[in-house]
């Protein structure tokens, strides 16, 4: 069987995610977030340590950079984030109480969104989920 380029496990996932991006931007909207602010906030959340340095929000928002630094600007003169410490060459930051607030409700408005988009699947959206995230843990 000879799968179409449209067919591919990347055009898909990337398809479904040109898919959900508007609908979680229509959920994070009234919160003042876009997609990702939304992301960067997830990645700062109950942090083991106290402090993240700013390279590894990079890494675990998946963000680039400079939309990280951009972002963190932002957060910060609203009072979202604490910038602390030199760490090497790059600065750490951590999430003030009013960015743990903001964050609790980014990540209920992001669960919204992904039940209305995998509604459709019904039980078969657990099973989907599960091995997406397989994949994801195996990169990490």
């Amino acid at each position: 069987m000879v799968q179409l380029p449209g067919d591919s496990i990347g055009a898909l996932l990337s398809q479904a995610a040109d898919i959900f991006e508007p609908l979680l931007g229509i959920e994070l909207a009234p919160h003042g977030l876009t997609p990702a602010a939304g992301r960067l906030l997830r990645a700062m959340w109950h942090l083991e340590q106290p402090w993240l340095a700013q390279a590894e929000a990079v890494r675990r928002s998946r963000l680039p950079q400079m939309d990280v630094s951009r972002l963190l600007a932002a957060f910060e003169r609203r009072g979202l984030v604490q910038r602390g410490p030199r760490q090497g060459r790059g600065r750490t930051v951590r999430l003030t109480e009013a960015g743990d607030r903001l964050t609790a409700l980014a990540v209920a408005a992001t669960n919204d969104a992904e039940h209305r988009f995998l509604l459709p699947l019904g039980a078969k959206r657990g099973g989907l989920q599960g091995l997406i995230r397989q994949l994801v843990r195996l990169e990490r």
